[in-house]
């Protein structure tokens, strides 16, 4: 788990190995890797407030499924077990098109609800 501070003392969890992210004068770049591999770099202005945050006792793995031109992309991620998630409203800069981005938790006691509703424009 990789802990980023920023200094409005807002703060976000990341499982590494899956993306990264950095804070550069008040902007937010995650960047998504596979095989050490970079597959999609996202450059933020800032992120507005936290969704939801909420806590499991096992571990759980994530689906991010990504929507732009009718495409689904599926992003599957291990959750350390107890691990605190929250999620984020983010503002994306570089004008980019339109995403829609549903996050779902999947795994015991999940039930695969939507846990956190990503726009981006």
């Amino acid at each position: 788990m990789k802990h980023i501070t920023r200094n409005t003392n807002q703060f976000l969890n990341i499982v590494s190995g899956s993306a990264d992210v950095d804070f550069v004068d008040n902007k937010m770049t995650v960047v998504v890797s596979e095989k050490d591999v970079v597959i999609e770099e996202l450059v933020c202005n800032e992120f507005v407030e936290i969704i939801i945050e909420l806590k499991k006792d096992a571990s759980l793995d994530y689906i991010a499924i990504q929507s732009e031109a009718g495409v689904n992309i599926s992003r599957t991620v291990e959750v350390a077990e107890n691990a605190a998630m929250r999620w984020f409203d983010i503002n994306f800069s570089n004008g980019q098109t339109k995403i829609s981005t549903v996050t779902k938790l999947i795994g015991d006691g999940a039930r695969g609800e939507t846990y956190g509703l990503f726009f981006a424009s």
